[in-house]
């Protein structure tokens, strides 16, 4: 299909994609006006899509609501992997945009449907994990397990985790040759002192999430707890 054969997706057919998208995730509700989502525990769940004029890319990510300090920092992302990782409105009428729902059902790295268990959360971390040689802060990649699991009560094991990340950073710097190597390595011993200093308090840690549903106008969206299986 030619681009000028393609129709713009305009307001009113932005609120009917979201209302189709709502149908397939029915415990969801609408977040924004191309996104929907629900919150699980510490952290909100979202499917949304990229209004692309003519076309739109869906996908899912969770964000951890202890992060209000800074701003809600997106992990854990997925896009559908077929040729439906981008829809036009005219797909869309045709119902394609199904084969991209069960894609991202399929292909997140945690349920969207049904309970989430904490080890179930902390095993889709795990296999994300991927580190850069730069000092990034407020990774969600490396934080939200060590936070998640502070609030979920498991104070020793968010200590171990935060212990491994930083020890695990630190082994991609010191392969390194660099005359900032010992600046870079002093940063993550501070930034380990930091989120220990972070997860000492349990009940600040629900402050925050409180906070963040307040600050990011998400008090409409449905709860569910987080299961915590061990």
């Amino acid at each position: 299909m030619l681009i000028k054969d393609m129709t713009p997706i305009d307001g009113p057919k932005k609120t009917i994609i979201r209302n189709d998208w709502l149908k397939e995730f029915p415990e969801f509700r609408k977040k924004r006006e191309c996104s929907i989502g629900k919150i699980v525990g510490p952290i909100s769940v979202s499917v949304g899509w990229e209004i692309r004029y003519r076309e739109y890319r869906p996908g899912s990510s969770i964000c951890n609501l202890m992060n209000v300090e800074n701003s809600l920092y997106a992990s854990l992302s997925c896009h559908p992997k077929s040729r439906r990782s981008d829809l036009t409105w005219e797909q869309h009428e045709k119902g394609l945009y199904k084969e991209a729902v069960a894609e991202l059902k399929e292909y997140s790295p945690i349920p969207l449907e049904g309970p989430l268990k904490l080890s179930q959360l902390l095993d889709a971390y795990k296999k994300s994990r991927h580190i850069g040689l730069r000092i990034y802060e407020n990774d969600p990649r490396l934080e939200d397990p060590i936070l998640i699991t502070a609030w979920a009560g498991k104070k020793k094991l968010s200590q171990e985790i935060a212990l491994d990340n930083t020890n695990y950073w630190k082994s991609l710097y010191i392969k390194h040759e660099d005359e900032r190597k010992e600046i870079w390595l002093s940063e993550i011993d501070q930034w380990h002192q930091d989120m220990l200093e972070r997860i000492s308090d349990r009940e600040h840690l629900n402050v925050l999430i409180e906070e963040s549903i307040v600050k990011y106008k998400l008090s409409k969206l449905p709860y569910e707890d987080l299961i915590i299986d061990f």
